[in-house]
């Protein structure tokens, strides 16, 4: 019988949109620091979702206390920083993206490779429940090995039995998982979703990670 390839798959940004845990975020923060800012928790949330929504992450924490200076009083952009990074969050699979790790979940060893600080990332895949849907989960900063790195996808085969030569990994980012995959010799498909959906790659994809597993069926045959 033919051996199936080990699948190694990103996180964010290919089965869930990472926007979705920064709104999320930003929603706990409003109900945390309301009190303090004495303003409506809707008010702290609006703030940084437009101020998102327009320019992104980078130095939202330091223009909310400038937007509400009764805030800055109290609060520092550490306490902001630090009550994100250990909130639960509330984020759900791409549209079918559940139901597409069930259909290979025993037919293929699947393994999740995910980059960032280890307390949010475990706290999504807590979120996502996705122990229960994979084989291996591999946290590359617990492993010294930020992406392009390719260690932590050599300790998630080394989990899974598998080898690099017949590996298939799965992401959204070029400069992060298709470099694994090329110093790994392994293949790679992009998923074109996220926010690195327009950057440009010669790489295989695939519209969104639904599509995986028929491309798998088609192979296959």
């Amino acid at each position: 019988m033919k051996k199936h390839p080990a699948i190694l798959l990103d996180l964010d940004d290919t089965l869930y949109e990472e926007a979705d845990y920064v709104r999320s975020g930003y929603r706990h923060l409003g109900e945390v620091f309301a009190t303090e800012a004495g303003v409506p928790a809707a008010a702290i949330t609006g703030f940084l979702t437009g101020r998102f929504e327009a320019q992104g992450r980078e130095g939202a924490f330091d223009a909310l206390l400038l937007e509400f200076p009764v805030l800055a009083l109290k609060v520092t952009v550490a306490d902001l920083v630090d009550a994100y990074r250990k909130h639960q969050p509330t984020i759900s699979f791409y549209p079918g993206a559940r139901e597409m790790l069930g259909r290979l979940k025993g037919r293929y060893p699947v393994a999740i490779v995910t980059d960032g600080l280890p307390l949010m990332q475990r706290n999504k895949v807590q979120a996502l429940g996705l122990e229960q849907l994979v084989d291996a989960i591999v946290y590359c900063w617990e492993e010294d090995a930020p992406k392009p790195d390719p260690a932590a996808y050599l300790k998630a085969l080394a989990l899974l039995g598998g080898s690099a030569e017949s590996a298939l990994i799965v992401g959204d980012n070029p400069a992060h998982d298709e470099l694994a995959a090329k110093a790994l010799g392994c293949r790679f498909v992009r998923v074109l979703t996220g926010r690195f959906m327009d950057v440009p790659s010669a790489a295989v994809a695939i519209a969104d990670v639904t599509r995986l597993t028929a491309m798998l069926e088609h192979e296959a045959c």
